[in-house]
């Protein structure tokens, strides 16, 4: 059986982290000789069945190095890097030397995104990097179609798996609240989900609006929730283990980001049976998996109105909230880890 080896970049709250640690559990279970090697230290959230190893030397130059020697130790048969700056870390450590594992980069993101926040090195370096690649699997058809034709012509595309233990929302077990389950950072964009959920407010004052998650806007948001006067409306609160028993209590959720790769909360939303509100953001993750207001509510991106106005429908009609969340559930069956774990076996 072949030995598979992937690079995180942590084992924190990240979605990416998630289904990575997710799927190398499905190919321990299946037989293979699966390590994962990570690069941040997070606090641990994620556990794993899997051997995993901590590759922090210092300087960047050095953990380079030191993620040589590690790979050279256990002599993968496949190297599967999730996340853009893990690939080009895996082939700068294979510089001057013949590689002797096949090379996997899993693309996460919107792709545009490092043009649009000027990390042009970054974006010269993954290209670099994913040229060097076996193989690049992309999340979105959006996503792959961003890169020239000598990377897309060694990719695959392959949506993220969602698990079919999840529990199952009932409408007549819904409390009166808004969830969103996210990192904290700006592509989120917290601030308009703020600002739509202060219009509904308006018509259903008796709602709640509950934010879980870690990250870098953390106090920029509940300065926001503070200057807003929402802090009796608006619950911030850490990541949770548990999120899910606590999302399915919820009457809807939501997701307000810019851009994505393919949401994993979204997905795991969907597959409880909850009714979805996200925005059409790019790179095309939940136009993919979303058909407006048949499985869920696709509305413009940097729109609070219209944000506004979709949770607004949801709350205040019970049949279209039923029928949303009915239909999204099926995504249960479309994805499931079984299902895509077949996908990511063929490739290897």
């Amino acid at each position: 059986m072949e030995r598979v080896l992937f690079l995180v970049g942590g084992l924190g709250n990240g979605g990416a982290e998630r289904v990575a640690l997710t799927l190398a559990d499905g190919l321990w279970d299946k037989g293979y000789l699966v390590d994962v090697f990570y690069f941040r230290e997070d606090k641990k959230i994620y556990g794993s069945k899997c051997p995993v190893k901590l590759i922090k030397k210092g300087g960047p130059i050095s953990t380079v190095i030191y993620l040589r020697k590690c790979i050279k130790q256990i002599s993968p048969d496949i190297v599967i890097a999730f996340e853009y700056h893990t690939a080009v870390k895996c082939v700068l450590s294979s510089c001057f030397q013949k590689r002797t594992y096949k090379l996997i980069a899993s693309e996460r993101n919107d792709p545009g995104s490092l043009k649009e926040n000027k990390l042009f090195m970054w974006d010269i370096l993954r290209r670099y990097a994913y040229g060097k690649c076996n193989c690049v699997v992309f999340q979105t058809q959006d996503a792959k179609a961003y890169f020239p034709a000598k990377i897309q012509k060694h990719s695959a595309v392959i949506l993220n798996p969602v698990s079919g233990q999840v529990p199952q929302w009932r409408i007549g077990k819904s409390e009166s609240s808004v969830i969103a389950f996210c990192r904290l950072e700006r592509q989120k964009n917290i601030p308009l989900l703020l600002d739509a959920f202060q219009q509904v407010l308006k018509d259903f004052p008796q709602y709640r609006l509950h934010i879980y998650g870690n990250g870098s806007m953390e106090e920029d948001i509940r300065r926001d929730i503070a200057k807003r006067g929402m802090q009796q409306s608006v619950d911030l609160l850490p990541f949770d283990k548990d999120i899910h028993n606590i999302a399915v209590r919820s009457r809807l959720y939501v997701s307000s980001s810019d851009y994505e790769g393919m949401s994993n909360s979204m997905l795991e939303a969907m597959a409880m049976g909850m009714p979805v509100v996200c925005t059409d953001c790019p790179i095309g993750g939940a136009r993919m998996v979303i058909e407006d207001h048949e499985n869920g509510i696709l509305v413009p991106v940097k729109n609070s109105g219209c944000l506004a106005q979709a949770m607004r429908e949801i709350i205040s009609d019970d049949v279209l909230a039923v029928k949303l969340g009915k239909n999204a559930g099926k995504i249960r069956q479309d994805l499931s880890l079984e299902i895509i774990l077949q996908k990511w076996i063929a490739l290897l």
